[in-house]
């Protein structure tokens, strides 16, 4: 095995890391700890890359759903997911490879035409 992808942030919300952004994860939750932060660790301490999965789609969110139809929530949404996925990059420094997955008309307003 040369590399490991984990699921940062699946879609009903839970995030595995550290965020200031919710309170809906896995730190401030049962688990108690970032488990993407022991991931990185024991992918570095093995000698293997690592990549996260960081899903857009958040249905624990309250602009979540009306992001589609409401500028202001598509906004606050827009913002939050930046924030998010900035606090998950620089909280465990550069990996390998990201991924996401988003509706295309939501990435159409956040400005990428090709979607």
């Amino acid at each position: 095995m040369k590399y490991m992808v984990m699921t940062t942030k699946h879609h009903e919300g839970f995030c595995l890391f550290d965020s200031k952004l919710t309170k809906y994860c896995a730190p401030k939750q049962a688990a108690g700890r970032d488990l993407v932060r022991e991931y990185v660790d024991a992918a570095r301490a093995e000698g293997l890359r690592f990549g996260f999965y960081y899903s857009l789609m958040d249905w624990h969110h309250p602009d979540g759903a009306r992001c589609l139809s409401d500028e202001s929530a598509r906004r606050r949404f827009v913002d939050y997911i930046h924030g998010q996925v900035k606090e998950l990059m620089s909280n465990t420094a550069r990996s390998i490879f990201s991924g996401t997955t988003c509706p295309g008309r939501l990435m159409r307003k956040a400005g990428n035409p090709k979607r």
